[in-house]
């Protein structure tokens, strides 16, 4: 985010997490949406090279776009080339099934106010910020983390909140506010 409060950049980077508990060695199919569209050859390393097709029909995505998709390797990747099903035998227990970032078409679930007044006369920094969820008011947020960079040359911090708890992580170099 921009010191204006434009967004520069946003992504959404998640996993897929599994807790397999089943008899015998039967093969799964995991789907994540039948118009998934991944471009390219080789999957070298089990990473997905990140180019990725963005069909539009009537201005909409028709696809679901992902950038550096990496799978568990018990996924048969030849299967997910063909059908772009994501097939596999799973191990017994929990596991992470696939990582995947996606950078088009985000729709940010907040919106970030910022206030950075800076005084070189006795230097210090007051940051004020707000943050108000854009989803719906059924749905709630959990284990939201926001990190505020500071000055790697910061040694103090008085810090107050009105919602949630904050510390200064030096390091890190951050505020880190749950």
């Amino acid at each position: 985010m921009s010191s204006k409060g434009t967004v520069l950049r946003a992504d959404v980077s998640g996993q897929v997490m599994m807790r397999v508990y089943l008899s015998g060695m039967p093969e799964c199919k995991f789907g994540l949406n039948d118009r998934i569209a991944i471009e390219g050859g080789e999957h070298a390393g089990r990473i997905v090279p990140p180019t990725v097709s963005s069909s539009r029909k009537n201005g909409h995505h028709t696809t679901v776009d992902l950038d550096d998709t990496q799978f568990h390797q018990c996924v048969k990747l030849s299967n997910f080339e063909e059908t772009r099903t994501i097939t596999f035998i799973p191990p017994d227990g929990e596991f992470e099934l696939m990582r995947y970032r996606s950078t088009n078409t985000v729709n940010l679930p907040f919106r970030v106010n910022a206030i950075v007044d800076e005084f070189s006369d006795d230097n210090h920094v007051n940051y004020k910020i707000s943050v108000r969820a854009l989803y719906d008011t059924k749905v709630f947020g959990q284990n939201i983390v926001i990190k505020i960079p500071t000055p790697p040359s910061t040694n103090d911090t008085k810090i107050k909140v009105t919602g949630g708890k904050a510390k200064y992580v030096g390091s890190e170099n951050a505020i880190v506010w749950k």
